[in-house]
């Protein structure tokens, strides 16, 4: 989570009808049982995380305006249970790059997002801070390459390939390889992720097909598909993994939706490359 000087805001009580769902928000789906379990919370134990708000300028009637940063289910709960005040922190400087960050990360930890929701949340924070990968992975914990592959899944993903990845059938970096391959041709790429479901491909044969693919921007997707599935003589590296190195994989291959030996490639990738041993 990103913090917060305390001069920056204050903790009080604000009226639900005095704040404004802003742009800064980002869930765009809610889980209807979700919702009813936050709604029993607050009836027996009252809300245990305060909402976030931004103090507007005041209109010319004289009242005040609070922006919604992070919160959305919980004033909800609070409408639909008849109240008229939420404990709210109220932020009195407006930082955009750090109120979305903190609210990308506050929805991603606390409950799940939808990859279309991630995807819209990382590419505007992406943009926000320069197209620096490395400053959005700062602020919300992400891997640079992960943040990457969301932006490209925002500005090059179709419905059906965010629909692929949302369901499991694809993952980030298939989208991310498929593109390239496809030389940012769309529709060419989506008929290759659709190929490759199809053909149930393994995730080495992904990897064949989009080389392939990317080495013969011309050639028959059919001729990528039977060179993907022909045998190689694959280099590997062994290694002995401590139970705790394992736990980390595995709640990363969780997270992130990758396959393990993808997270161990990341991790060993960015290491080197902070190391200076790649550029």
């Amino acid at each position: 989570m990103v913090k917060q000087d305390e001069h920056d805001m204050d903790m009080r009580p604000v009226r639900l009808d005095e704040i404004d769902k802003g742009t800064a928000h980002i869930r765009t789906h809610i889980n209807e049982e979700a919702l009813g379990e936050l709604k029993d919370s607050i009836k027996k134990l009252g809300l245990l995380q305060p909402i976030v708000v931004i103090e507007k300028q005041r209109v010319k009637s004289g009242g005040k305006r609070f922006k919604l940063v992070i919160g959305s289910r919980r004033v909800l709960a609070h409408e639909k249970l008849g109240k008229k005040e939420i404990p709210a922190i109220v932020l009195k400087k407006q930082n955009q790059e750090r109120i979305l960050a903190a609210s990308l990360a506050e929805n991603m930890f606390r409950s799940k997002l939808s990859v279309r929701d991630i995807a819209k949340a990382t590419t505007k924070l992406y943009k926000l801070y320069g197209k620096d990968e490395k400053e959005v992975a700062k602020a919300t914990g992400m891997w640079p390459a992960t943040v990457l592959r969301y932006v490209y899944l925002k500005e090059y993903g179709t419905n059906k390939m965010i629909d692929w990845v949302e369901e499991g059938d694809v993952k980030l970096i298939d989208v991310k390889r498929m593109l390239e391959a496809a030389r940012w041709n769309i529709r060419k790429a989506e008929s290759m992720l659709e190929i490759m479901i199809e053909e149930g491909m393994t995730r080495t044969q992904k990897k064949n097909f989009s080389e392939y693919m990317k080495a013969n921007p011309s050639g028959n997707i059919k001729d990528g598909v039977k060179d993907a599935k022909k045998p190689r003589i694959l280099n590997k590296i062994l290694v002995d993994l401590t139970p705790e190195v394992q736990k980390g994989i595995a709640e990363a291959m969780k997270e992130w939706k990758m396959d393990p030996e993808e997270v161990a490639f990341q991790a060993l990738h960015e290491w080197l490359e902070e190391q200076g041993y790649i550029e």
